[in-house]
Order: C-alpha cells, then structure tokens, then sequence
C-alpha cells in the first residue's frame, strides 16, 4: 500500500461517466490538488437523462443534471466538459468518447488523469474506462492513470446481505466473490490518499447532485436515491477519510 504524499501538480482530467462519479471517486484527491494550484477539468460523459424517466422526461432531466454538474465541478475547483452520450448506452458511443478523451488530453495538456476501475460491474463505467484506454493507446499519452473504485464498493462484508434471499442478495454475493470478500482492496487499489480535511467540503459537492439524493417532484416516494443502497452503508464507503486508486504510470 503506498500513499501520495503530496497533491498532483496538473493538469489533471477526471473522466466521470455520469454526473456524481468524479466527487464519489475522487472528489477528495482533486480539492487536495486545485487548492495547491493544479488545473482540473472533469469531462462528464452521458447526459444522466435517464437515472429518474420514470418521474422526468429525459430532457428535463439532462438540463437538471447538467446544472448539478456544473455546480459539483466548480465546488472542486475545476472546468466542467460534457460530451452528452445518451445515459446506459456508452458502449455504444465508445469511437465518439475516445475522441473526446483524446481531444480533451490535447486541449488541457492534462498530466494526471481519473478514470472509473476497468472491473466495474457497471457497464458505463467499465466502457468509460475501455474508452479511456484505447484513448491512451491511440494517442501515445503519458503520465499518471488513476482508477478509482465506485460499485466495487457494493459488496459484503461492507455491504449487509439482504435477507430473505433474493435478486439483490445474489448481486452482492456476486460482488462479493468479485472483491475476494474486501482483499482485492489492498491488491489493486494500493495507492491512498488522506482527505480528512476534505470530507465536509466533499459532502458539500456531492449535495450539488442533488436529483441523485432526493426527490425532485413532489409525491415520488419510490424516486431512488444514492442513500438507499445498502441502507445508506454504500455512500458512506466514500467518506471514509482515505480515498484509494489503481495507479499506473505510463
């Protein structure tokens, strides 16, 4: 396990696939840096239309989201780039995120940059970061890739195993086997970063998502929040104090 010492000098991209992902995995890590002085632009890939359609229409929805996100990345101190892929559907847009990964490296001269884990059971996440690294093959750049753990947290013994058994205990069985029960943390996200200090203010960025932690209409008791998975445990897996990538140096 080894820690970063010292905050990235920039600049730095954060690819986030939906609006949230960049404070939840690494919102920490990027105030440590933008406030010691690095430049940092969060490149949000899909709209978000479609986290609540069953409230929303999708429209209304991506402009709400888009606001949130604009909010969020000022919050953290860096420029807010969207490429508005349809939510759910990355891995059918993935030539159009390599491109936007390779134009957004070119335009920011980016030295660090943030991705979701390749292994995330999410499909957008896992074709985010499949983006991410063909981007990098095609382009030649180097520096520091950093991947940052997000669903891989929704695993037991961190999460509770719902009981009776059912669809849920059975996709965090599977999660669980996935992580090795938790050891596969010291194994692939050995580098850490201490964010203590940081975790007010991360709370505060993360409360600029605000369709993601509340409803947004009135009389929508079933709208799903992020505090509801694992009974509010998953969230706080992100609060934790420490945040921990997989940190490659190319």
């Amino acid at each position: 396990m080894s820690r970063l010492v010292a905050p990235l000098t920039g600049p730095i991209l954060v690819v986030s696939p939906h609006p949230d992902d960049e404070v939840l995995g690494a919102g920490g890590t990027i105030m440590w840096s933008t406030d010691a002085g690095a430049q940092a632009t969060v490149l949000y890939v899909t709209d978000g239309s479609r986290s609540h359609e069953r409230f929303l229409s999708p429209e209304k929805l991506a402009k709400i989201r888009r606001a949130e996100a604009a909010a969020a990345s000022a919050a953290l101190g860096a420029e807010p780039r969207f490429l508005d892929v349809p939510d759910q559907a990355v891995g059918d847009h993935i030539e159009r995120i390599i491109r936007g990964v390779i134009s957004e490296l070119e335009r920011t001269g980016a030295t660090s940059m943030f991705t979701p884990e390749r292994e995330d059971p999410h499909s957008d996440h896992a074709a985010t970061t499949q983006a991410v690294l063909a981007a990098i093959a095609r382009s030649g750049w180097s520096g520091t890739l950093l991947e940052y753990p997000l669903w891989y947290w929704n695993h037991w013994p961190a999460m509770p195993l719902p009981w009776p058994p059912g669809r849920d205990t059975l996709r965090l069985a599977r999660g669980s086997l996935r992580s090795q029960f938790g050891l596969r943390t010291k194994k692939r996200f050995e580098t850490t970063v201490e964010v203590d200090d940081l975790l007010e203010r991360k709370r505060q960025a993360l409360a600029f998502h605000r369709s993601q932690l509340e409803p947004l209409v009135d009389d929508a008791p079933h709208w799903p929040t992020l505090y509801q998975v694992g009974g509010g445990r998953w969230l706080e897996s992100f609060f934790t104090g420490v945040e921990r990538f997989a940190k490659t140096v190319r």
